[in-house]
């Protein structure tokens, strides 16, 4: 790897600390992977930095075997002046290098040599030296993620321990003879019998996956994030394992899972730019004639580094218009760096405050959002970022915090609607219960609709009935127990709600409507192939 050399501190950039942030935000702006990091390693010097905070966003935005290479010298020799929270990022980023250099990997299935059912069940049951040192390695690794102290660098470790543990799962592929991806029924009850054979090597790996991702969503809560590549893969990863978790139900998954053809959706607009490290867990290319392993589509995880869409309806923030240098970087920064390098006070100007609530809420921005008599824009952006976080990851502190924010504001129907909503939600379960399959019993008062329900029945109609409606459906789904969700009366009804929205909602909420109104029936009676609004 071609080192750069940091540039002398007393370089033009450094001269002041707005100068400085402006050279970030065009550093972290540039183009390219490599003129992002010789722009970056120039400000390394740079006094009005904290020590270390330019290393550890290079190690963030390069690939994962260059991380360690580029923390370690600074790890065995600090800087006068390291805090200890930038000390554990970067030590975060040496352990999580490590840990994406292990690849316990088991023979494949060959189906080309028409293997029999014993050869089958011997290669299932056969370990290798490499696989037996690959995987201790793996688990001495995993202990080390694990003891860490609750920091940004654990987070980063762990998400990393669990990406690695599900691409090794994801590493069983199966060859057939060709280039046809087609098998025969024999064919794949040769390769059910291997995957069980399997799974008792496999499981330790998922479970120990789950585990790295719980703890690091615990992080990810603390930091106030609310984009981030690793948290999004993660969350992706454990709404489609668990689809009957709270967290799957208030984000939009359910398409990714039907087995029949998805309803027409509306194109989003463009997103912004978000940085994602260079070749960070890449997606594996399959060769010719190979088909997709099982959690196959775990691989495909790698590319997606958008934030969950959230399935609730809410009043959407005005769109996001930086101008000034710190306002570049709040769009710009992931969340732990922006609490480090910008003002905390910054938070109470809402062109600020809306950039910044695209990556996260970090700590510092919070408690200076606290301050009272701030401009009734801020305290409605606020609300929005803090009911957004509550339910990112299911923190009922987050979800009062908004309620109470919203209560102060003047009464309108966007703000009913977002109280509604919001009220629905309190006393929401801790987040490890929100994250398993059937999160049972739930707290007494979480999912209370009648707020919900009075916008519905208002008379004249209100302006937001159809989102209200469409809210109360979810919240109704994702309160049922397990037996009332298979009861044909519940899905009948739920279709009722679903579609009455519908006739209510614009492009595309009103696909996602009749869409749940279609999963929703086509358990209770059959579904014409062509029906309005659909596409197959």
């Amino acid at each position: 790897m071609r080192r750069t050399p940091s540039a002398d501190a007393g370089a033009p950039a450094c001269a002041t600390r707005q100068k400085t942030l402006a050279a970030l935000a065009a550093a972290l702006s540039a183009p390219s992977a490599s003129e992002r990091g010789a722009k970056l390693a120039a400000l390394e010097g740079c006094a009005p930095l904290p020590a270390g905070v330019v290393r550890a966003l290079r190690a963030e935005l390069a690939p994962p075997a260059c991380a360690e290479a580029l923390v370690v010298p600074m790890l065995a020799a600090p800087p006068q002046g390291m805090s200890r929270a930038i000390y554990l990022t970067l030590y975060g980023h040496a352990l999580a290098s490590r840990v994406s250099r292990v690849a316990p990997h088991l023979p494949p299935l060959d189906l080309r040599a028409s293997p029999t059912q014993e050869d089958v069940t011997r290669l299932a049951q056969t370990l290798t030296p490499e696989w037996e040192a690959q995987k201790a390695l793996l688990d001495e690794l995993g202990a080390q993620v694990l003891s860490m102290p609750a920091s940004y660098g654990r987070t980063i470790a762990a998400s990393a321990l669990a990406e690695v543990s599900l691409t090794t799962v994801d590493d069983v592929v199966m060859w057939v003879a060709g280039p046809s991806t087609k098998i025969r029924r024999a064919e794949m009850g040769l390769f059910n019998a291997y995957s069980r054979g399997r799974h008792a090597l496999y499981k330790p790996l998922v479970d120990q996956a789950v585990h790295a991702y719980l703890v690091s969503f615990r992080d990810f809560a603390a930091l106030g994030v609310l984009d981030d590549y690793r948290a999004n893969r993660g969350g992706i990863f454990m709404r489609k394992t668990q689809p009957y978790c709270l967290m799957s139900i208030f984000f939009d998954t359910s398409s990714a899972l039907m087995p029949y053809p998805p309803l027409r959706k509306a194109t989003p607009p463009s997103p912004p730019r978000r940085i994602a490290p260079d070749g960070m867990f890449p997606r594996r290319s399959w060769p010719a004639g190979a088909l997709s392993p099982p959690f196959g589509w775990i691989s495909s995880l790698a590319l997606n580094t958008m934030p969950p869409e959230l399935a609730l309806k809410l009043p959407p923030p005005p769109p996001a218009s930086p101008g000034s240098t710190n306002e570049r970087l709040a769009g710009l920064l992931p969340t732990f760096y922006a609490g480090l390098l910008l003002e905390p006070s910054l938070a109470r100007q809402p062109a600020f405050l809306r950039a910044l609530m695209d990556k996260g809420l970090p700590a510092p921005h919070r408690a200076a959002l606290e301050a009272a008599d701030l401009p009734a824009d801020v305290v409605w952006l606020h609300a929005q970022a803090r009911l957004l976080l509550g339910l990112q990851w299911m923190r009922a502190s987050d979800i009062e915090r908004a309620i109470s924010l919203a209560s102060s504001l003047p009464r309108s129907h966007k703000v009913d609607l977002f109280l509604a909503t919001a009220t629905a939600l309190r006393h929401a379960p801790d987040y490890p219960k929100a994250w398993v399959h059937d999160p049972r019993p739930l707290p007494a008062g979480f999912g209370d609709t009648r707020a919900l329900a009075a916008i519905v029945e208002a008379a004249p109609k209100a302006p937001y009935a159809g989102e209200a409606l469409y809210n109360l459906a979810l919240v109704k789904e994702a309160v049922s127990s397990m037996d009332i969700l298979e009861s044909p009366a519940f899905k009948r009804e739920q279709s009722k709600r679903y579609r009455d929205a519908a006739t209510l909602l614009p492009d595309p909420w009103r696909q996602k409507a009749l869409e749940r109104a279609y999963n929703a029936e086509r358990f209770v009676k059959p579904i014409p192939r062509k029906e309005k609004g659909i596409l197959f």
